[in-house]
């Protein structure tokens, strides 16, 4: 015989047992995933901790080693020699892009677009902006930036998408071709839900088994050799991306050129699209 509760609909108990049992393996199968949250959010806790050590504590002993070997190099003066002054160099130099190591960890680990109100971008006035920013290091290698005429909307954080693309213009230009001026083109197509968004170059171009390896931390090709880089800011561009639902990819033929392509969720409206 079932035992019941009360009278006519009551459920027996075995039906309300089994329902507890059920209910209490869904939350003994969940607790690793609330661990595993719990420890993920830890570790980001960590590293945003670590990016403000690195902005602060770590800058200001390479700063004073910089100082100091300036310092040597005047108070030698006419007493040094072409080696001396090579060495000396050589010790700033590695210093400086220490620094600019830190700076570039600094920021990928602070970047954290949850905690930012993503609204309408205005891609054609953040460009204008990039372009502002970047009219002196054009000049000076004489790089030509051209641009769709007119732009979409996108939702996001202007700042961080800016950043996206201050980096790979600057890119193209680091890693122009010795024997021509770059030549760079921004163009933006719709592509399902997403706007396309592609920046290409005529510089040195990528080797084919190099081109996921470009978005990692800390990773320079070997044709880069002897350009200034810190190996952080496609992995910026990737992980800003990412943060806003979109994702970058690469495609490039070696001494011809690359092209990055970025795609962003398009804004919520359908009439968001450019003219």
């Amino acid at each position: 015989m079932n035992a019941t509760i009360g009278t006519g609909g009551a459920r027996p108990l075995s039906e309300h047992g089994a329902r507890l049992a059920k209910a209490a393996a869904l939350a003994v199968a969940d607790a690793p995933s609330r661990d595993h949250a719990r420890d993920l959010e830890r570790a980001n806790a960590d590293l945003r901790q670590f990016a403000y050590v690195a902005s602060h504590d770590l800058q200001e002993p390479l700063r004073m080693i910089v100082s100091y070997l300036d310092m040597v190099k005047r108070r030698l003066g006419d007493r040094s020699d072409p080696e001396i002054d090579e060495f000396l160099d050589y010790a700033v130099d590695g210093a400086r892009r220490m620094r600019a190591l830190i700076r570039g960890l600094a920021d990928y680990t602070r970047i954290d677009a949850r905690q930012r109100a993503f609204g309408p971008v205005s891609m054609d006035d953040l460009l204008d902006g990039v372009l502002r920013d970047l009219a002196l290091k054009m000049e000076d290698c004489g790089a030509h930036v051209l641009v769709r005429d007119q732009l979409p909307t996108v939702r996001g954080d202007p700042v961080l998408l800016a950043q996206v693309f201050h980096n790979l213009l600057v890119n193209a230009m680091k890693y122009r071709h010795p024997d021509r001026a770059p030549e760079i083109r921004l163009t933006a197509r719709r592509s399902g839900a997403d706007w396309l968004f592609s920046v290409a170059d005529n510089g040195l171009g990528i080797p084919a088994d190099a081109l996921d390896r470009v978005f990692l931390l800390f990773q320079r090709l070997n044709s880069a050799k002897g350009t200034e880089g810190s190996g952080i800011g496609l992995a910026l561009v990737r992980k800003i991306v990412e943060e806003h639902g979109g994702r970058v990819w690469a495609a490039s033929v070696p001494d011809i050129g690359s092209t990055f392509h970025v795609a962003l969720p398009a804004s919520e409206s359908p009439d968001s699209e450019a003219d």
